[in-house]
């Protein structure tokens, strides 16, 4: 039995009962417990630390370098001007071919996107179509479809290269048949 209960008589009528029935009363300790650390299991020790290194400042990196632009009062006029000159340029084919060929290398060299040879094809097909529905110019429709076939054959050339790059997926998927 707890010595922190006291059996007492019956005639107490509002004393709980325990569990086995009987009525208690808690007695107060005569004086409060200690309170000692409970030690479930003694914890290893931490290895020794090793003497860290000072730490550095960290090193703020120089902000990127922006790419030299020309002054926006320059640019639409450039632009509509290289345009306009490019146009009368390409109504003539051989000088047409020659710049598209020239776009081609320069696409292989810079490594520029197939995607954007390919749109370029496609605005070429539709150019060429337009100038047969609205204005009835069979040579310079002529000279575009010629302009999107040298731009398709750019293109297959910049994805295969883009392929290969990517690891040959294409091409190793392909069984061997001997």
């Amino acid at each position: 039995m707890n010595p922190h209960h006291q059996t007492i008589p019956q005639l107490v009528k509002y004393a709980p009962r325990s569990l086995d029935g009987m009525r208690v009363i808690r007695r107060q300790p005569a004086a409060a417990p200690v309170q000692r650390p409970l030690h479930i299991a003694a914890k290893p020790k931490a290895p020794p630390q090793l003497p860290q290194p000072p730490t550095r400042k960290p090193v703020m990196a120089a902000p990127p370098r922006t790419a030299h632009r020309l002054p926006s009062a320059l640019q639409l006029p450039l632009i509509v001007g290289g345009a306009m000159m490019l146009g009368f340029l390409i109504q003539s084919p051989l000088i047409g071919q020659i710049l598209v060929i020239i776009y081609g290398i320069v696409a292989f060299i810079l490594r520029i996107s197939s995607r954007i040879t390919f749109m370029l094809a496609i605005t070429a097909l539709v150019a060429a179509a337009l100038l047969m529905i609205f204005k009835n110019n069979i040579v310079l429709a002529q000279g575009y479809a010629s302009y999107t076939f040298l731009l398709l054959v750019a293109g297959v050339i910049a994805l295969s290269r883009e392929i290969r790059k990517e690891g040959g997926r294409v091409y190793t998927s392909r069984k061997n048949v001997t």
